[in-house]
């Protein structure tokens, strides 16, 4: 099926993907020439196809699950490492935690 897509400017578009099941899915983008003036939909119908197949993929990945904290508490100073414990995690650049309302590396 299709999801909504939103224009940013002429080098970006922003697409929330749908549910699906672990692992790389093809990514396609249709073009609704319709929304086009007139003038412009024969310029570019006679150029390009309403599909676009880009041959990229997009990986979807299971959902991250925390099972355990080590140590589950610590002094009120804070500085206290803390070993999440869990599945699915995956290796993203920029990660960290949330405790209280305190965001840390």
């Amino acid at each position: 099926g299709s999801v909504e897509a939103h224009i940013v400017d002429d080098t970006e578009i922003h697409c929330k993907v749908p549910i699906s099941r672990s692992g790389p899915t093809p990514f396609k983008l249709s073009i609704d020439r319709s929304a086009y003036p007139a003038f412009i939909q024969r310029q570019i119908r006679s150029t390009s196809s309403d599909i676009l197949d880009t041959a990229l993929l997009f990986q979807y990945y299971d959902d991250e699950i925390v099972e355990s904290l080590s140590p589950s508490h610590g002094p009120e100073r804070g500085g206290t490492a803390v070993s999440v414990h869990g599945r699915n995690f995956q290796d993203f650049a920029s990660l960290s935690c949330k405790i209280g309302t305190a965001i840390v590396p």
